[in-house]
């Protein structure tokens, strides 16, 4: 069994395995995560929230760029909703970017590398239950 201090030196022998790079466009860090995944995305910070891909933290920068330049109001990441049918929960599907533009359309957005069989069928059940049922949605937009 390992004392304290020796587990807290085995932890600083431990290689980082993120570097850090600095983005000229908007002045935030970049950090990219090099990590093994069963879809070989690379897990990655921007702006000191945890992005699942680069895609994903590459699309975050860009709305950031957009907002910026005055075509997004805002956007807010990570949005929990909850797919329900007759009133009976079925799931809870996150979407990856909620976007509010200046001409006032309202999107989710999600991006996508790969489309594993879970992701389809909580697409179906969004487009099927939760879109009709909020037309303050205007589009739903898949990036890959």
């Amino acid at each position: 069994m390992l004392t304290t201090r020796q587990r807290l030196k085995a932890k600083a022998e431990i290689p980082i395995l993120g570097k850090i790079i600095e983005d000229d466009r908007l002045g935030n860090k970049v950090m990219w995560y090099q990590t093994k995944s069963k879809y070989h995305n690379k897990s990655s910070v921007y702006d000191g929230y945890y992005y699942a891909s680069k895609l994903e933290a590459g699309h975050a920068q860009n709305l950031d760029i957009l907002k910026k330049a005055g075509k997004v109001k805002k956007w807010e990441r990570q949005i929990p909703i909850d797919l329900m049918a007759n009133g009976v929960k079925i799931c809870r599907y996150y979407c990856d970017f909620k976007v509010w533009w200046k001409d006032g359309r309202v999107t989710l957005e999600e991006t996508k590398g790969i489309e594993t069989d879970v992701y389809r069928i909580k697409r179906k059940l969004l487009e099927a239950l939760y879109l009709p049922a909020h037309p303050e949605i205007d589009e739903y937009i898949v990036i890959k």
